[in-house]
């Protein structure tokens, strides 16, 4: 049978709301200097562990008090862009466990979209990469166009939820869900990862 992370939807729940609480409009404009004081007690405050050195990294790898994975992405003014959240992998161990990965997959995708909608209500989008009405993202950093996905088949399916008008600073919430091979075949052994993706609104870089 695949081998997945253990990781579930009560986990993607607790984990989204101690992210939620980050001050995050403070962050798009950059990250006190690296492994200094203020980002020792930053850290520290939000209960997050990172891999050192990370003043020669393009981003942080952190460990959260939920367990989980975060991965703090940075431009070259060390302003953060983006948050990776790694919720959930599955991956076949011979590709005779393919059909098997897809299926996991597929049943998994809507009890965490379920888990993000119990916090942060219903998506703006959600569906799958052949959706007729797929949205175009609001920056084309956040996921692939139109014509990479129906070729590839990447994102397999998405929701985002994009933050109220009164909400400024807040970050567009991305569920984001990969299959690979993206067609089933029998050459290789599969696998799917579903990760959650905080990214910097769009205006956020537009006024850095």
């Amino acid at each position: 049978m695949p081998t997945d992370t253990g990781r579930t939807p009560q986990d993607l729940v607790a984990e989204l709301k101690d992210e939620l609480a980050v001050d995050w409009p403070g962050l798009w404009q950059g990250l006190p200097q690296l492994g200094g004081p203020e980002f020792h007690r930053l850290f520290e405050g939000y209960g997050w562990e990172y891999d050192v050195p990370v003043h020669e990294r393009g981003s942080v790898p952190v460990r959260t008090r939920t367990g989980a994975h975060l991965t703090i992405e940075m431009d070259t003014l060390f302003r953060v862009r983006r948050v990776v959240h790694d919720a959930w992998r599955t991956r076949a161990g011979d590709p005779t466990e393919n059909d098997a990965v897809l299926t996991r997959a597929t049943q998994d995708w809507p009890l965490h979209v379920k888990a993000v909608e119990s916090v942060l209500g219903t998506p703006t989008w959600s569906g799958s990469w052949n959706a007729p009405d797929f949205p175009e993202p609001p920056d084309r950093s956040y996921w692939a166009d139109g014509s990479y996905r129906l070729e590839h088949r990447s994102p397999h399916a998405l929701a985002h939820w994009k933050p109220a008008e009164d909400e400024v600073g807040r970050p567009w919430v991305v569920l984001h869900q990969s299959i690979h091979p993206a067609t089933r075949t029998t050459t290789r052994p599969g696998g799917s990862a579903l990760t959650l993706n905080l990214w910097a609104p769009p205006e956020s870089s537009e006024t850095s």
